[in-house]
């Protein structure tokens, strides 16, 4: 009897080491499943980001100023973004975020300057802009960067080489938009740069 109660406390014994042993793997396995859930929802917001945003930029370029070599101008190209039917910049706002800089800026249907963006339309083919209304719609969304900079102490007039910005053009809908302009290391000789 007395061997039967040692088997008997054993098999306990290793009860208790497998249920220890579930324990450990089943809260490594919810621990992993969280992670997995976190990144998942991350993951979803950027795709929805994309996919519903207001605008979509599908080209970034800055002018090269002559006179100092530095980018004045960024242009941004953009179109209507997916799942949208309409979007009217006139109602937008840009954030302009450089190194010594921060500046919302407005819609002007005058030239882009310290305080405010313009627009462009290459591509209008009814005339809509600054509103973007179709698939076909192409417009140019154009930042005075020097301008911006020109209010700080700091700063030197334009972007130059290896410099870097962030555009946030946020919608009427409060749909935002990021645009990230690097200027390249070399700016010689050219009128246009991509950034």
């Amino acid at each position: 009897m007395d061997q039967r109660a040692q088997v008997s406390v054993g098999i306990i014994f290793l009860f208790i080491a497998m249920v220890a042993v579930a324990a450990i793997a089943g809260g490594t396995l919810l621990s992993g499943a969280g992670q997995l859930s976190a990144e998942a929802e991350n993951e979803t917001a950027a795709a929805f980001e994309d996919i519903s945003g207001g605008v979509l930029v599908v080209n970034e370029v800055g002018k090269v100023d002559a006179a100092d070599g530095s980018v004045g101008t960024a242009r941004l190209t953009v179109k209507l973004g997916a799942g949208m039917n309409r979007t009217d910049l006139s109602n937008a706002t840009i954030h302009y975020r450089g190194e010594h800089v921060n500046r919302t800026l407005n819609f002007t249907a005058a030239e882009a300057n310290a305080t405010n963006f313009s627009v462009v339309s290459p591509i209008d083919h009814d005339g809509s802009a600054p509103v973007l209304n179709s698939e076909t719609d192409v417009f140019h969304v154009v930042v005075a960067v020097e301008d911006i900079r020109a209010g700080s102490e700091a700063a030197t007039a334009g972007l130059g080489a290896q410099d870097r910005a962030v555009l946030v053009i946020t919608t009427e809908r409060g749909i935002v938009t990021r645009s990230v302009l690097t200027v390249p290391q070399s700016m010689e000789e050219k009128e246009w740069v991509p950034l």
